[in-house]
């Protein structure tokens, strides 16, 4: 039993790195209308994903264009028009500002596979920060430095008590 856990669990992990790897910003893309936000919705997940499975220090040039991608595609989207993060959500500011686009990408990832929750500021906060969570310790010291107000976070999370705090401080 629990070695059949163990290969599933492996598998899934495999399975997201080779398609985060695979992963390749669209060359020419525009947001005009409402179509284009919903067709480029997959690559947006696969960017995402991308984004929080490849070290900060690692593909700077691309990591650079995945970014500009989701900002651009954030930037006006009918879907996710609701981005209202409070000061206290954004804890990872000062010392790691390049996460904000990942609290974004989760938020918005948490919009697209739940329409009819998008503007549940509750989920999508968590979710936003289970992804700057996720980053942080993959990278850190490696392109992110060390943040005790994230280190605050990831023992929340751990302890079950992530839930609470964001409700608190929304």
């Amino acid at each position: 039993m629990l070695r059949s856990l163990f290969v599933s669990l492996l598998f899934l992990l495999s399975a997201q790195l080779v398609f985060a790897q695979e992963f390749e910003v669209p060359d020419s893309y525009k947001f005009k209308k409402k179509e284009d936000y919903i067709r480029y919705e997959k690559e947006i997940l696969s960017c995402i994903t991308w984004l929080e499975s490849t070290p900060f220090d690692v593909q700077d040039k691309k990591r650079r264009k995945a970014c500009d991608f989701l900002l651009k595609w954030l930037d006006g989207n009918p879907v996710v028009k609701k981005f209202e993060p409070s000061g206290d959500m954004q804890v990872f500011n000062d010392k790691n500002p390049e996460l904000l686009v990942i609290f974004m990408g989760g938020w918005a990832r948490y919009c697209i596979e739940h329409p009819e929750s998008a503007d549940n500021t509750l989920q999508t906060n968590m979710a936003g920060i289970l992804s700057v969570i996720k980053v942080y310790k993959l990278s850190k010291g490696n392109g992110i430095k060390k943040d005790k107000n994230i280190e605050t976070l990831v023992k929340l999370w751990e302890k079950g008590d992530l839930e609470a705090w964001v409700k608190k401080n929304k």
